[in-house]
């Protein structure tokens, strides 16, 4: 029993270290993250927020859906707005303890 909790302890450690590492080499991630920790926000807000091309914003939010750390409302393309999964939220907990 300790054994398998050791290694899940581990697995654990290794999994936010390569998320951490992931989400720390795009520019625009964790700015992302911090901003749909606020609140859910539609990629337009975001893009304008960031200052950079809505087109640049859509890829970020789609990679981040990928990862599982962000999901979105499907109510239609104009108006899909985006927020923090449980993943998310304790990565963003855990991005603002580490400054």
């Amino acid at each position: 029993m300790l054994t398998k909790y050791i290694y899940h302890v581990n697995y654990s450690m290794v999994m936010d270290m390569e998320l951490k590492n992931w989400l720390s080499s795009g520019k625009y991630r964790i700015e992302v993250l911090k901003i749909l920790g606020r609140k859910p926000s539609i990629p337009s807000d975001i893009a304008k927020e960031l200052q950079i091309h809505r087109s640049s914003i859509t890829r970020i939010l789609n990679d981040l859906v990928d990862e599982e750390i962000i999901s979105r409302t499907n109510k239609s393309a104009k108006t899909t707005t985006y927020f923090l999964t449980k993943k998310g939220e304790n990565t963003v907990k855990e991005i603002g303890e580490e400054k």
